[in-house]
């Protein structure tokens, strides 16, 4: 009886250290940065597929100023981005914890002012026709906690919706995506 109370105990604190090692929102830093009042920079958006890897400022900058337009935050662009990542994993959410990674990485060593949040998107193609297969987006603080981590792909409402061609097409998912996620 004693050994299975010790078994589980040990069962349950091997699950917390798993659970608290995983990147997840902290939902409080979520609201905290949708109060307002906060700026808000934004890396070049990172375009990918198996084969190349680029960084887009444009897209950056639509993305600044749905931000700065609706009044969400102090948005600006920067030219400076987290090291990209051309690991391609067949789990999407695998992929997205590896970039997130990067950017906590690069966060932590700018060491970007208190009160500023960091968004950082990737658009990735994939196929033979390389087509849009998803979009992971996320937003943290200067210390690199994570406020929103957002992935957008065939499994999504809001990727279906917009069936994104262009990479503008997956700003717009973005926003969606970002927009129903903020009102959860």
């Amino acid at each position: 009886m004693r050994t299975g109370k010790i078994l589980y105990a040990t069962a349950v604190i091997i699950l917390m250290i798993i659970i608290s090692g995983c990147s997840s929102e902290n939902k409080l830093l979520r609201e905290k940065f949708i109060s307002g009042g906060y700026k808000m920079i934004v890396c070049p958006v990172h375009l990918l597929d198996r084969e190349s890897s680029s960084f887009d400022r444009t897209l950056a900058e639509m993305i600044a100023d749905y931000f700065n337009e609706k009044k969400i935050s102090e948005a600006e662009v920067i030219d400076l981005y987290p090291p990209p990542n051309g690991n391609w994993m067949p789990d999407q959410s695998e992929m997205a914890d590896e970039s997130l990674g990067l950017l906590i990485e690069f966060v932590r060593y700018h060491k970007f002012p208190n009160g500023t949040y960091i968004f950082y998107c990737e658009i990735l193609r994939g196929g033979k026709n390389s087509k849009i297969v998803g979009i992971h987006y996320y937003l943290v603080d200067n210390v690199g906690r994570i406020a929103i981590k957002g992935i957008l792909n065939s499994h999504n409402e809001e990727f279906i919706k917009e069936e994104p061609v262009t990479n503008e097409d997956c700003v717009d998912a973005l926003i969606n995506g970002f927009e129903n996620k903020v009102l959860q």
